[in-house]
Formats: structure tokens, C-alpha cells, sequence
């Protein structure tokens, strides 16, 4: 079995962009990071053709309704993820379709309770989207409803991540990091402020958490002990007889509710079932076993 879920690749960097930092991080893959749709907006009349160096964008619209937002274009071929906290006016949606469904993906929070209808919805529409998964506030029941939805529906929709993902890419040999389809892993995401202080998370960044700084401590990150530690966290969890480490579907999942107060029988059982979602799927498109 290949137990490394995230194998050396360069890292992307997201970052408030402007034309010091896109000068001096050129040599790294960059996202643009904006904390509302406006700051988007006139970010891009300001950088003008430079902004074709960000190879996506991020808006944070995290306390509002995406209805709120203003939206009036989404740049062609460059993915663009929205954090909202909620739908809001459904009405908004229709009026938009056409820009929502371009390369636009919905991130909508998992301790919101209606965020897993939202999501269902969304893709009913064809709208990409997914949920982000935050700490202890899971829905354990909306998880199970919304992969049960992703691995038997035969109507065509939109992809509603880290679901699709594990779906797309599951190998009963391999670990998978579903953290890698929301932006949330430090092995392959760093977020970078205008001091170029280094954050591992979206949420480190809010809360001000530095794991480091400079274009140095960038450019040797894949050798700092942080990044041995988190790339080889999940073996803690075996060395510690972790209840995650005796779980099934430990390799679509990786211990990622381990800590806290996270109810692990339920979400060992949420994730029993996804994992044998996916392999009935896989089984049913080929005739083939895929169970490891």
C-alpha cells in the first residue's frame, strides 16, 4: 500500500495579491486570496494583465450570504472558490447561473446545519461546490446524506468536494488526503500575508497563527520540522492506538477528526459508509472488487 497521501509537489501560495508580492513570489504556483468580492474586483483593475499570474482565486465571503455578493464577472479558465456562509436569496442563484456554473466552486460550512441541503441543491443546479469541515461542528447524518448523493444519483450535477474527490481518485492501495480539493492541507497550500508571514490554514491566517516567515523559510519549507511533522502526522495516531488508526476507512479520511471533541464512533461509522459508497460505485461501473 502507498502510504503517503501527499508526495513532494510544489507547493501554491495564497496571497493578497499585489505587485511586490507577485514580483517577488513569481517562482512559485499562486493563488489569490480576497477577503470580499469588491476587493476582487478592484484588485484586478489594478494589477491589470499581471493578475494572470494567479492560477486561482479565492474570495472569503464567509460571514454573508452568497447572495450578498455582487457578482458581475468570473475570469475565464481560472477556478474560483467562494467561502460563504450560507445560500440566502435561492432567487439569486437563477440570476447568476450562468457565472456559477463557469469555474466557480462554493465552499459552505460544515457547522452551519443547512450547508448539506445547500450543497445538494447547488449541484442539482450545476453548480460546483463542497464542504468545509470545521473542527467538531459536523453533521454527521447531512455527511452520509450528501455521499450517498454523490455515489447514486443518476441525475447529472455538479461536483460537491472532498466527496467527489474521493470518489475520482480512490485506490484501495493508496491514502487518500481529501483535505487537497478544499485548499486546507499545509503540504500543498500556504497562506501568505502582505509581511510574508506564513500560515498553514485559512483559519490559522484569521486567527493570526504564523507558522513562519520570509521567502527563506518558503523556499526550504518541505525540509522544516513542520513539514515532516504534518506530512507524517497521521502515523501519531498509530504509535498512540488511536481509535482512528483501528478504523476502515482510515485511508479516505487519515484520523482528520482525531482531536477535540469529535464524536469518533459516528464519524467512524459516517465514514465506513462512505467508503463502502465508493467501492460499491467503482464495483458497479467495472464488475470488479475494489475493496483492499
Amino acid at each position: 500500500m502507498n502510504k503517503d497521501p501527499n508526495p513532494a509537489i510544489p507547493l501554491t501560495l495564497i496571497i493578497p495579491p499585489g505587485e511586490f508580492l507577485l514580483e517577488d513570489l513569481k517562482d512559485f504556483i499562486l493563488f489569490g486570496y480576497y477577503k470580499s468580492y469588491s476587493a476582487f474586483i478592484e484588485s484586478s483593475k489594478i494589477l491589470g494583465g499581471k493578475a494572470h499570474q494567479l492560477k486561482g482565486i479565492i474570495i472569503d465571503n464567509s460571514g454573508y450570504p452568497l447572495s450578498f455578493l455582487p457578482l458581475q464577472k468570473i475570469p475565464s479558465g481560472t477556478p474560483v472558490y467562494i467561502y460563504t456562509g450560507s445560500i440566502g436569496d435561492p432567487s439569486w442563484l437563477f440570476e447568476n447561473l450562468d457565472l456559477l456554473r463557469s469555474d466557480c466552486h462554493i465552499l459552505l460550512p460544515s457547522g452551519n446545519p443547512g450547508s448539506f441541503t445547500s450543497v445538494k441543491f447547488l449541484a442539482s443546479l450545476g453548480i460546483n461546490c463542497g464542504i468545509e469541515f470545521q473542527d467538531d461542528r459536523i453533521d454527521w447524518d447531512g455527511v452520509e446524506n450528501v455521499a450517498g448523493y454523490i455515489f447514486t444519483s443518476e441525475i447529472p450535477h455538479g461536483i460537491i468536494e472532498p466527496f467527489t474527490y474521493l470518489l475520482e481518485n480512490y485506490n484501495p492501495r493508496e491514502y487518500l488526503d481529501f483535505n487537497i480539493a478544499l485548499l486546507n492541507t499545509p503540504l500543498r497550500f500556504l497562506y501568505v500575508d502582505e509581511e510574508l508571514n506564513i500560515y498553514p490554514t485559512r483559519t490559522a491566517m484569521l486567527n493570526n497563527r504564523k507558522t513562519g516567515s520570509g521567502k527563506e523559510y518558503l523556499k526550504n519549507y518541505p525540509q522544516t520540522k513542520e513539514y515532516r511533522d504534518l506530512k507524517f502526522k497521521w502515523k501519531d495516531l498509530f504509535m498512540s492506538l488511536n481509535p482512528c488508526s483501528t478504523c476502515p476507512a482510515f485511508r479516505i479520511c487519515l484520523g482528520k477528526f482525531a482531536g477535540g471533541d469529535t464524536d469518533l464512533v459516528r464519524c467512524r461509522s459516517a465514514f465506513s459508509k462512505i467508503l463502502e459508497g465508493i467501492e460499491n460505485y467503482k464495483q458497479n461501473q467495472t464488475g470488479i472488487r475494489v475493496n483492499g
